[in-house]
């Protein structure tokens, strides 16, 4: 038999979501793919379906494929997303939903916190250094205060979502990624230069400032076991007054390049070769600060 116009072809699927759907021919003998975003698995349907005809109808060969998220899984891969059940809806109640994410032996693991948002005080996500419930507790969260990322010490991570049977919220979206035992780029400060390149564990970096500023602390900085920096970036600072050595110096107006405050009085001790004169080459700015450069 033959079909009619018009009828050779299955339905519009749209689009799944959370999915990204790929063909747009829903023609007789087509195929169509569904790829699930980020963080999300099928919850119904096989990737690929096609359009078939079956008992003279013609149909889809399978479900539509849905895409959802869900509630705990295995992780290996160098990156991805971790998701609340029901995301971006609220998520149920009475969950208990179990992550580990794992990487390899030598390497450690960093985790995100992009949204986060549980009822508090009862709907609870704990995250732990280690593969599982009885590894070192990192830290236990709620409500909508989480700390911007967290760095395990091990090659695990285990992360445990519990619910209780009332009120639900937006639940979280987590990245992780997996890196070798080492700290963030700490930065260099405004007016500054940086020594040391390498950021693993153990190893230092240090800092200096341009002529005229100083660094407000000159401890080293050192990458800890907890994959922090020991000390905060120091800052390079104008300041108000001080004593300027050596054969040549800039002396900076506090704040500068930006305006310096009012009420000031400000004195610098020069102190050259005894001897020696002093020279001063006083550069006027448009926001009247003063660079003398010594020679």
């Amino acid at each position: 038999s033959t079909l009619a116009f018009g009828h050779n072809e299955c339905p519009d699927p749209g689009v799944p979501i959370n999915a990204r759907r790929f063909g747009d021919n829903f023609q007789l003998g087509s195929s169509i793919s569904v790829i699930c975003e980020e963080g999300f698995i099928k919850t119904q349907g096989t990737e690929t379906i096609s359009c078939i005809l079956m008992d003279g109808k013609v149909m889809w060969s399978g479900p539509i494929p849905r895409c959802g998220a869900p509630c705990g899984g295995h992780f290996s891969s160098p990156s991805g997303v971790i998701l609340s059940p029901g995301w971006p809806g609220y998520y149920k109640d009475s969950l208990n939903c179990e992550w580990v994410i794992e990487a390899e032996p030598g390497h450690s693991i960093k985790i995100t916190f992009e949204r986060f948002q549980t009822e508090l005080n009862y709907d609870v996500l704990e995250v732990h250094d280690g593969p599982n419930l009885l590894s070192p507790l990192l830290g236990s969260y709620n409500g909508t205060q989480v700390p911007q990322f967290l760095f395990s010490s091990s090659n695990f991570i285990y992360l445990l979502f519990t619910t209780d049977n009332s009120r639900s919220n937006n639940g979280f979206k987590i990245h992780y990624e997996i890196n070798t035992y080492s700290c963030l780029d700490p930065g260099i400060p405004v007016h500054g230069t940086r020594y040391g390149h390498d950021f693993s564990i153990g190893s230092t970096v240090s800092f200096s400032c341009d002529p005229g500023y100083r660094l407000s602390h000159e401890e080293p900085l050192l990458c800890e076991k907890n994959h922090w920096w020991s000390h905060p970036l120091p800052n390079c600072d104008a300041l108000c007054g001080g004593d300027v050595r050596g054969p040549t110096g800039t002396i900076l107006s506090p704040g500068y390049p930006e305006l310096y405050p009012n009420s000031l009085n400000c004195t610098w001790t020069v102190d050259v070769t005894h001897g020696k004169g002093k020279k001063f080459n006083c550069i006027p700015l448009p926001l009247y600060n003063v660079i003398p450069d010594i020679t």
